[in-house]
């Protein structure tokens, strides 16, 4: 994990699929949380 305090966001290395976060998806290497609107996006 990865903490941006500048943006807001947590970011979450997904490795083999490591992160169950749906939104992302399992082929994602990479996922980020904005803190603020408490959204997943696939990084």
């Amino acid at each position: 994990e990865a903490v941006d305090t500048k943006n807001n966001v947590l970011y979450k290395i997904n490795i083999c699929g490591s992160v169950d976060i749906v939104q992302c998806g399992p082929s994602s290497a990479v996922c980020m949380h904005d803190l603020k609107t408490r959204t997943y996006h696939s990084v």
